[in-house]
């Protein structure tokens, strides 16, 4: 049956009170992006013997060590930088027999991730090419994902969810305010540094805001989409929010709403129930603050920057003060003009036995 909201009462456009309140191809037909976070929620796997492995040296410069995770274009490892000690996240993407739009797409990432210089984002080092892949060096997050942190420890008290969401919306705020929707927001996509700190990951389905254009394609993960973006509604920043709200379900319970469904029917409940079901044991302010996110209509849920205002957030004070500093930082801008893919110069592969 339809779910309903607990009060009538629509959301304001200023600050905020604590009242209740994959793709498709061109035919239409349904398809899920793949997350290509390099943690997906799962442990990093290990050698499963003991014998000696065969070391990978990129570029003569980073030699790969154990793969984080995997999506739907390829993998990603740690990789040790040879030159300086640091340790680097590397994308590795299959290029050979690759269609030209998937390797737009994959051009059109490394365009965005080159622009996308802010502390709550994982940064973008460089692109190398070789005969067959093509590898994004990018910042290695040492404690992987939320998703992660709750398969391992178990739901987070409502305290912990509200640190790490006041530092998320620290850099939707900021991502949004460059015009550009994340599209995949969920645990997995959440990365956490050594000391605590959050940043998003995972921008291969990112795109510039236009309120007019239309889409022909269902973008994100199942359980955590807005009901907008399942009916192909003209895709904005406000449908990073409704996702929001389902990473703070998923890091409450340790599952996001609906995961009990199939997707195809998770995506018919989402469409038609008024809100997800919330859990009875939420705190007034954090019940108000998820009302909020899972306002039906986009246009007139709230901002990143509006909900930073919300009453809930209150209870980190401390960690949203050292969010706060991060956002207004000078970032750390990367030189030159973003990299094209055709003009990478070939590099080689050393394997050290």
């Amino acid at each position: 049956s339809t779910q309903r909201g607990d009060s009538g009462s629509a959301p304001p456009t200023g600050g905020l009170s604590t009242e209740p309140t994959s793709r498709a191809s061109s035919s239409g037909e349904l398809h899920y992006s793949g997350s290509f976070g390099y943690n997906r929620g799962h442990e990093p796997r290990r050698a499963r013997s003991k014998q000696p492995q065969q070391t990978r040296v990129l570029d003569s410069k980073y030699q790969l060590g154990e793969e984080l995770g995997r999506g739907s274009s390829g993998k990603v490892y740690r990789a040790l930088n040879r030159e300086t000690g640091d340790f680097r996240a590397i994308k590795e993407i299959p290029t050979r027999n690759m269609p030209a739009g998937h390797l737009e797409a994959v051009q059109s990432e490394i365009d965005l991730l080159h622009n996308l210089q802010h502390d709550k984002i994982v940064r973008y080092f460089e692109t190398i090419r070789t005969e067959a892949h093509l590898y994004l060096v990018l910042e290695y997050v040492e404690n992987g994902s939320l998703a992660t942190l709750v398969k391992n420890f178990g739901a987070f008290p409502e305290h912990l969810v509200c640190v790490y969401v006041g530092q998320v919306l620290v850099g939707l705020e900021w991502l949004h305010q460059q015009g550009v929707c994340h599209r995949d927001i969920k645990g997995a996509n959440l990365l956490i540094t050594k000391d605590g700190q959050v940043k998003l990951a995972d921008f291969g389905v990112a795109k510039k805001a236009d309120s007019r254009q239309t889409s022909n394609s269902v973008v994100g993960t199942p359980y955590w989409m807005a009901p907008e973006i399942i009916q192909m509604a003209p895709f904005t920043t406000a449908s990073d929010i409704w996702s929001l709200g389902c990473t703070i379900l998923e890091l409450l319970t340790g599952e996001p709403p609906y995961y009990d469904l199939k997707p195809i029917t998770a995506l018919y409940r989402i469409v038609q129930d008024e809100h997800p079901s919330l859990p009875p044991e939420l705190s007034p302010a954090l019940h108000s603050f998820l009302m909020y996110c899972f306002t039906r209509d986009p246009e007139r849920r709230p901002t990143a920057s509006q909900l930073r205002r919300h009453p809930w957030l209150a209870q980190a004070p401390a960690a949203l003060a050292a969010a706060e500093a991060s956002r207004t930082s000078t970032p750390k801008n990367v030189g030159g003009a973003p990299q094209r893919i055709g003009q990478l110069k070939v590099q080689t592969v050393t394997t050290i036995r």
